[in-house]
């Protein structure tokens, strides 16, 4: 249980579940249910770049808020 808590939270955060993995590992997760579904039913691959990029601008546009936050909270 201790792994998963790790993997989805920051490092300076240890008990945080940042929002960018939680969400990125949802996005994963149904995306893989749906090509799964669409491998099942086509017997062909579909194309796997638009399932990559809706995953990792999820978790860009967190990081991006997070150095966001870091650089204006500065003092």
């Amino acid at each position: 249980m201790a792994f998963w808590r790790d993997v989805f939270c920051e490092s300076n955060e240890p008990n945080a579940p940042s929002f960018g993995r939680v969400a990125s590992g949802i996005a994963l997760g149904t995306a893989l249910v749906w090509i799964t579904r669409i491998v099942w039913r086509t017997n062909t691959l579909p194309d796997f770049y638009g399932v990559g990029f809706f995953v990792a601008v999820l978790y860009g546009l967190s990081k991006t808020t997070t150095v966001f936050g870091d650089i204006f909270n500065k003092k």
